[in-house]
Protein backbone atom coordinates (compact mmCIF):
# COMPACT_ATOMS: atom_id res chain seq x y z
CA UNK A 1 0.00 0.00 0.00
CA UNK A 2 2.75 2.32 -0.46
CA UNK A 3 3.04 5.55 1.64
CA UNK A 4 -0.67 5.01 3.15
CA UNK A 5 0.17 2.07 4.72
CA UNK A 6 -0.24 3.53 8.36
CA UNK A 7 -3.72 4.58 7.64
CA UNK A 8 -5.81 1.85 6.87
CA UNK A 9 -3.47 -0.65 8.91
CA UNK A 10 -4.95 1.15 12.45
CA UNK A 11 -8.27 1.45 11.47
CA UNK A 12 -8.24 -2.51 10.64
CA UNK A 13 -6.85 -3.12 13.81
CA UNK A 14 -8.96 -1.14 15.92
CA UNK A 15 -12.44 -2.75 14.40
CA UNK A 16 -13.63 0.55 12.42
CA UNK A 17 -13.27 -1.11 8.94
CA UNK A 18 -14.15 -4.94 8.49
CA UNK A 19 -11.49 -6.92 6.21
CA UNK A 20 -12.87 -8.57 3.16
CA UNK A 21 -9.35 -10.40 1.36
CA UNK A 22 -9.47 -13.72 0.49
CA UNK A 23 -6.64 -16.60 -0.36
CA UNK A 24 -6.09 -16.94 -3.96
CA UNK A 25 -3.76 -19.93 -3.03
CA UNK A 26 -3.52 -23.03 -0.07
CA UNK A 27 -1.54 -22.45 2.49
CA UNK A 28 -0.57 -26.17 3.83
CA UNK A 29 0.09 -27.25 7.24
CA UNK A 30 3.40 -28.81 6.93
CA UNK A 31 6.38 -28.82 4.60
CA UNK A 32 5.63 -32.58 4.21
CA UNK A 33 2.47 -31.43 2.67
CA UNK A 34 4.73 -29.49 -0.09
CA UNK A 35 5.86 -31.15 -2.99
CA UNK A 36 8.83 -31.03 -4.52
CA UNK A 37 10.23 -27.40 -5.89
CA UNK A 38 9.58 -28.56 -9.86
CA UNK A 39 6.92 -30.92 -9.30
CA UNK A 40 4.32 -29.57 -11.54
CA UNK A 41 1.81 -32.23 -11.39
CA UNK A 42 -0.85 -30.98 -9.61
CA UNK A 43 -2.71 -34.49 -9.85
CA UNK A 44 -0.13 -37.16 -9.44
CA UNK A 45 1.01 -34.74 -6.25
CA UNK A 46 -2.50 -34.28 -4.55
CA UNK A 47 -2.18 -30.28 -4.70
CA UNK A 48 -3.96 -26.64 -4.83
CA UNK A 49 -7.32 -27.18 -3.34
CA UNK A 50 -8.59 -28.68 -6.10
CA UNK A 51 -7.02 -32.09 -5.23
CA UNK A 52 -5.97 -31.68 -1.19
CA UNK A 53 -7.32 -34.11 1.04
CA UNK A 54 -5.85 -33.14 4.21
CA UNK A 55 -6.28 -30.31 6.48
CA UNK A 56 -4.47 -26.80 5.49
CA UNK A 57 -3.51 -24.42 7.65
CA UNK A 58 -5.65 -21.64 5.33
CA UNK A 59 -7.70 -23.21 2.80
CA UNK A 60 -8.04 -21.56 -1.04
CA UNK A 61 -10.70 -18.28 -0.48
CA UNK A 62 -10.08 -17.96 3.16
CA UNK A 63 -10.81 -14.85 5.00
CA UNK A 64 -11.48 -12.88 7.95
CA UNK A 65 -13.97 -10.26 8.81
CA UNK A 66 -15.55 -8.96 12.52
CA UNK A 67 -19.14 -9.81 11.33
CA UNK A 68 -20.61 -13.10 10.88
CA UNK A 69 -22.70 -14.18 7.76
CA UNK A 70 -25.61 -16.51 7.51
CA UNK A 71 -26.59 -18.50 4.26
CA UNK A 72 -29.85 -19.94 3.23
CA UNK A 73 -32.36 -20.51 0.62
CA UNK A 74 -30.26 -22.13 -2.38
CA UNK A 75 -31.83 -22.30 -5.86
CA UNK A 76 -30.58 -23.76 -8.92
CA UNK A 77 -32.03 -23.72 -12.35
CA UNK A 78 -30.72 -24.75 -15.83
CA UNK A 79 -31.01 -22.75 -19.33
CA UNK A 80 -30.04 -23.37 -23.04
CA UNK A 81 -26.42 -23.03 -22.21
CA UNK A 82 -25.85 -21.48 -18.26
CA UNK A 83 -26.76 -23.09 -14.83
CA UNK A 84 -28.26 -20.35 -12.53
CA UNK A 85 -27.34 -20.71 -8.78
CA UNK A 86 -29.09 -18.43 -6.22
CA UNK A 87 -28.93 -18.07 -2.74
CA UNK A 88 -28.82 -15.38 0.06
CA UNK A 89 -26.22 -14.17 2.54
CA UNK A 90 -27.31 -12.62 5.64
CA UNK A 91 -24.98 -10.29 8.00
CA UNK A 92 -25.37 -11.69 11.49
CA UNK A 93 -23.16 -9.63 13.27
CA UNK A 94 -23.43 -5.95 14.70
CA UNK A 95 -20.71 -4.70 12.30
CA UNK A 96 -21.46 -2.85 8.32
CA UNK A 97 -18.66 -5.79 6.65
CA UNK A 98 -18.31 -7.51 3.38
CA UNK A 99 -18.91 -11.01 2.40
CA UNK A 100 -17.43 -12.99 -0.33
CA UNK A 101 -19.41 -15.71 -1.42
CA UNK A 102 -17.99 -18.62 -3.39
CA UNK A 103 -19.34 -20.62 -5.76
CA UNK A 104 -17.79 -24.41 -6.23
CA UNK A 105 -18.40 -27.70 -7.72
CA UNK A 106 -17.27 -31.53 -8.03
CA UNK A 107 -18.46 -34.14 -9.74
CA UNK A 108 -20.01 -36.94 -7.87
CA UNK A 109 -18.91 -40.32 -10.03
CA UNK A 110 -16.35 -39.06 -12.99
CA UNK A 111 -14.57 -41.60 -15.50
CA UNK A 112 -11.59 -39.89 -14.63
CA UNK A 113 -9.72 -37.96 -11.52
CA UNK A 114 -11.26 -34.87 -11.13
CA UNK A 115 -11.34 -31.90 -8.75
CA UNK A 116 -12.36 -32.45 -5.50
CA UNK A 117 -14.03 -28.95 -5.45
CA UNK A 118 -13.42 -26.30 -8.35
CA UNK A 119 -14.19 -22.53 -8.33
CA UNK A 120 -17.28 -21.51 -10.65
CA UNK A 121 -17.64 -18.04 -9.21
CA UNK A 122 -17.98 -15.25 -6.16
CA UNK A 123 -19.75 -12.77 -5.56
CA UNK A 124 -18.54 -9.57 -3.31
CA UNK A 125 -21.36 -7.86 -1.01
CA UNK A 126 -21.58 -5.07 1.53
CA UNK A 127 -24.03 -5.46 3.85
CA UNK A 128 -25.23 -3.62 7.44
CA UNK A 129 -26.14 -5.69 10.66
CA UNK A 130 -29.11 -7.63 9.98
CA UNK A 131 -28.97 -6.75 5.67
CA UNK A 132 -29.88 -9.82 3.77
CA UNK A 133 -29.26 -9.55 0.24
CA UNK A 134 -29.86 -12.74 -2.58
CA UNK A 135 -26.73 -13.68 -4.60
CA UNK A 136 -27.23 -15.02 -8.37
CA UNK A 137 -24.50 -17.23 -10.09
CA UNK A 138 -24.43 -17.21 -13.88
CA UNK A 139 -22.60 -20.13 -14.74
CA UNK A 140 -21.98 -21.43 -18.60
CA UNK A 141 -22.57 -25.29 -19.12
CA UNK A 142 -18.36 -25.46 -20.93
CA UNK A 143 -17.43 -24.45 -16.88
CA UNK A 144 -18.22 -27.47 -16.29
CA UNK A 145 -15.80 -29.39 -18.43
CA UNK A 146 -12.31 -30.77 -18.34
CA UNK A 147 -9.75 -31.74 -20.32
CA UNK A 148 -9.91 -35.41 -21.86
CA UNK A 149 -6.42 -36.52 -22.20
CA UNK A 150 -7.61 -39.57 -23.74
CA UNK A 151 -9.16 -37.13 -26.66
CA UNK A 152 -6.90 -34.28 -26.77
CA UNK A 153 -9.78 -31.60 -25.81
CA UNK A 154 -12.40 -30.80 -23.11
CA UNK A 155 -15.40 -32.36 -22.66
CA UNK A 156 -18.50 -32.21 -20.65
CA UNK A 157 -19.23 -35.07 -18.88
CA UNK A 158 -22.98 -36.37 -18.16
CA UNK A 159 -24.42 -37.15 -14.80
CA UNK A 160 -24.44 -35.44 -11.24
CA UNK A 161 -22.56 -32.62 -10.25
CA UNK A 162 -22.22 -31.22 -6.51
CA UNK A 163 -22.91 -27.65 -6.56
CA UNK A 164 -21.39 -26.07 -3.18
CA UNK A 165 -21.54 -22.24 -1.92
CA UNK A 166 -19.81 -20.95 1.25
CA UNK A 167 -17.25 -18.96 2.95
CA UNK A 168 -14.05 -20.96 1.52
CA UNK A 169 -13.38 -23.82 -0.64
CA UNK A 170 -13.59 -25.99 2.95
CA UNK A 171 -15.59 -23.69 4.53
CA UNK A 172 -19.01 -25.00 2.29
CA UNK A 173 -22.45 -23.80 4.16
CA UNK A 174 -25.17 -24.59 1.52
CA UNK A 175 -25.03 -27.65 -1.33
CA UNK A 176 -27.36 -29.10 -3.88
CA UNK A 177 -26.75 -31.88 -6.48
CA UNK A 178 -27.41 -31.19 -10.34
CA UNK A 179 -27.45 -33.48 -13.24
CA UNK A 180 -25.89 -32.66 -16.13
CA UNK A 181 -25.81 -33.64 -19.76
CA UNK A 182 -22.96 -34.38 -21.65
CA UNK A 183 -20.72 -36.85 -23.90
CA UNK A 184 -20.08 -39.99 -22.18
CA UNK A 185 -16.47 -41.43 -21.85
CA UNK A 186 -14.92 -43.31 -24.54
CA UNK A 187 -12.30 -45.82 -24.60
CA UNK A 188 -8.81 -44.10 -26.03
CA UNK A 189 -8.89 -45.43 -30.27
CA UNK A 190 -5.09 -46.42 -30.14
CA UNK A 191 -5.26 -47.89 -33.60
CA UNK A 192 -6.81 -44.90 -35.51
CA UNK A 193 -5.67 -41.71 -33.21
CA UNK A 194 -2.30 -43.09 -31.85
CA UNK A 195 -0.91 -42.76 -28.25
CA UNK A 196 0.44 -39.17 -27.50
CA UNK A 197 2.74 -39.67 -24.33
CA UNK A 198 2.23 -36.53 -22.52
CA UNK A 199 -1.66 -38.00 -22.64
CA UNK A 200 -1.41 -40.53 -19.49
CA UNK A 201 -4.08 -41.05 -16.52
CA UNK A 202 -1.16 -41.71 -14.23
CA UNK A 203 2.24 -41.71 -13.84
CA UNK A 204 5.15 -42.45 -11.43
CA UNK A 205 8.85 -41.18 -11.71
CA UNK A 206 8.02 -38.99 -15.12
CA UNK A 207 8.31 -35.52 -15.77
CA UNK A 208 6.88 -33.47 -18.40
CA UNK A 209 9.59 -31.02 -20.20
CA UNK A 210 9.14 -29.10 -24.26
CA UNK A 211 8.43 -31.59 -27.15
CA UNK A 212 10.25 -28.94 -29.26
CA UNK A 213 11.47 -25.19 -28.66
CA UNK A 214 8.34 -23.92 -29.99
CA UNK A 215 4.81 -25.85 -28.54
CA UNK A 216 3.67 -29.59 -27.66
CA UNK A 217 5.02 -31.66 -24.50
CA UNK A 218 6.91 -35.14 -23.82
CA UNK A 219 7.68 -37.04 -20.92
CA UNK A 220 10.97 -38.18 -19.37
CA UNK A 221 12.32 -40.16 -16.06
CA UNK A 222 12.22 -37.37 -13.81
CA UNK A 223 15.53 -38.39 -12.27
CA UNK A 224 17.46 -40.18 -14.83
CA UNK A 225 15.87 -43.77 -13.97
CA UNK A 226 12.99 -45.43 -14.70
CA UNK A 227 9.37 -43.77 -14.53
CA UNK A 228 5.89 -45.46 -15.54
CA UNK A 229 3.22 -43.90 -17.64
CA UNK A 230 -0.37 -45.70 -17.03
CA UNK A 231 -3.19 -45.44 -19.56
CA UNK A 232 -6.49 -46.50 -19.56
CA UNK A 233 -9.74 -47.97 -21.29
CA UNK A 234 -6.99 -47.86 -24.39
CA UNK A 235 -9.19 -49.93 -27.35
CA UNK A 236 -6.84 -52.13 -29.59
CA UNK A 237 -9.72 -53.25 -31.70
CA UNK A 238 -10.76 -56.39 -32.53
CA UNK A 239 -8.87 -59.92 -31.08
CA UNK A 240 -6.61 -58.11 -28.69
CA UNK A 241 -4.91 -59.94 -26.02
CA UNK A 242 -3.53 -59.76 -22.64
CA UNK A 243 0.27 -59.56 -23.42
CA UNK A 244 3.59 -58.40 -22.27
CA UNK A 245 6.82 -57.04 -23.98
CA UNK A 246 10.14 -55.52 -24.23
CA UNK A 247 11.17 -53.10 -26.88
CA UNK A 248 14.93 -52.62 -27.20
CA UNK A 249 16.05 -49.39 -29.35
CA UNK A 250 16.65 -49.73 -32.98
CA UNK A 251 19.34 -47.05 -34.43
CA UNK A 252 19.10 -43.71 -32.28
CA UNK A 253 16.44 -44.08 -29.66
CA UNK A 254 15.52 -41.97 -27.13
CA UNK A 255 12.97 -41.90 -24.02
CA UNK A 256 10.33 -42.07 -26.57
CA UNK A 257 9.97 -41.04 -29.84
CA UNK A 258 13.00 -41.21 -31.81
CA UNK A 259 13.13 -43.73 -34.76
CA UNK A 260 10.85 -46.27 -35.34
CA UNK A 261 10.15 -48.90 -32.72
CA UNK A 262 7.81 -51.79 -32.06
CA UNK A 263 6.77 -54.10 -30.19
CA UNK A 264 3.91 -56.87 -29.20
CA UNK A 265 0.33 -56.20 -27.05
CA UNK A 266 -0.95 -59.11 -27.81
CA UNK A 267 -2.35 -58.91 -31.64
CA UNK A 268 -1.09 -55.26 -32.02
CA UNK A 269 2.02 -52.99 -32.22
CA UNK A 270 3.21 -50.50 -30.65
CA UNK A 271 4.81 -48.22 -32.84
CA UNK A 272 6.24 -44.80 -32.35
CA UNK A 273 8.00 -42.73 -34.79
CA UNK A 274 9.34 -39.42 -35.19
CA UNK A 275 8.47 -36.63 -38.17
CA UNK A 276 10.62 -33.45 -38.16
CA UNK A 277 9.31 -32.01 -35.20
CA UNK A 278 5.91 -33.85 -34.76
CA UNK A 279 6.43 -36.87 -32.56
CA UNK A 280 4.19 -39.31 -31.91
CA UNK A 281 3.22 -42.66 -30.52
CA UNK A 282 0.88 -45.14 -32.60
CA UNK A 283 -0.17 -48.49 -32.10
CA UNK A 284 -0.65 -50.67 -35.58
CA UNK A 285 -2.13 -54.34 -36.14
CA UNK A 286 0.40 -56.62 -36.91
CA UNK A 287 1.31 -57.76 -40.20
CA UNK A 288 -0.61 -61.51 -38.96
CA UNK A 289 -4.31 -61.22 -39.52
CA UNK A 290 -5.71 -60.75 -35.53
CA UNK A 291 -7.48 -63.44 -33.98
CA UNK A 292 -11.53 -63.46 -34.15
CA UNK A 293 -13.36 -62.08 -31.41
CA UNK A 294 -16.58 -61.07 -30.18
CA UNK A 295 -15.85 -57.51 -28.87
CA UNK A 296 -13.18 -54.98 -29.51
CA UNK A 297 -10.44 -55.70 -26.42
CA UNK A 298 -10.42 -52.92 -24.04
CA UNK A 299 -6.81 -52.75 -22.01
CA UNK A 300 -5.01 -50.91 -19.63
CA UNK A 301 -1.65 -50.18 -21.45
CA UNK A 302 0.97 -49.43 -18.10
CA UNK A 303 4.46 -48.00 -20.03
CA UNK A 304 7.94 -48.07 -18.04
CA UNK A 305 10.65 -46.21 -19.54
CA UNK A 306 14.22 -46.23 -18.72
CA UNK A 307 17.10 -44.21 -19.40
CA UNK A 308 20.72 -45.98 -20.09
CA UNK A 309 23.57 -43.91 -21.96
CA UNK A 310 24.96 -45.33 -24.89
CA UNK A 311 28.25 -45.73 -25.60
CA UNK A 312 30.58 -43.39 -27.16
CA UNK A 313 28.04 -40.80 -27.79
CA UNK A 314 27.90 -37.09 -26.47
CA UNK A 315 25.18 -35.35 -24.44
CA UNK A 316 22.02 -34.74 -26.14
CA UNK A 317 17.98 -33.53 -24.79
CA UNK A 318 16.00 -35.64 -23.01
CA UNK A 319 12.34 -36.95 -22.50
CA UNK A 320 9.56 -38.92 -24.94
CA UNK A 321 8.86 -36.71 -27.73
CA UNK A 322 11.59 -34.52 -27.66
CA UNK A 323 13.46 -35.52 -30.24
CA UNK A 324 16.25 -38.17 -31.18
CA UNK A 325 18.24 -38.55 -28.20
CA UNK A 326 21.39 -39.20 -29.73
CA UNK A 327 23.42 -39.48 -26.18
CA UNK A 328 21.15 -41.68 -24.68
CA UNK A 329 19.05 -45.06 -25.66
CA UNK A 330 15.98 -46.13 -23.92
CA UNK A 331 14.28 -49.39 -23.11
CA UNK A 332 10.49 -49.39 -22.75
CA UNK A 333 8.69 -52.34 -21.12
CA UNK A 334 5.04 -52.30 -21.77
CA UNK A 335 1.75 -54.59 -19.92
CA UNK A 336 -1.64 -54.83 -21.39
CA UNK A 337 -3.64 -56.18 -18.90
Amino acid sequence: MGGIAGSPRPRVLAGDVSPAGRLPQTWYASDADLPELLDYDVIGARQTYLYFARTPLFPFGHGLSYASFRYADLSVGTGADTVRVRCTVTNTGDVTADEVAQLYTRAVDPSAVRPRRELLGHRRVTLAPGERAELTFEVPLSAFAFWDVARGRRRREPGPYDLLVGASSEDIRLRTTLALDGEPAAPRAVLSRGLDAAGFDEQSGAALVDRTKVSGDAVTPADGGTAELVYRDCDFGAGARPGRGRTAPRRRLGAGHAGPRRARLGPVRLHVAARGDRRHGRARRPAQAARPAAARARRLLRLRVRKRPAQGRGPAPEGIGAGPLRGRRSRVTHDCT
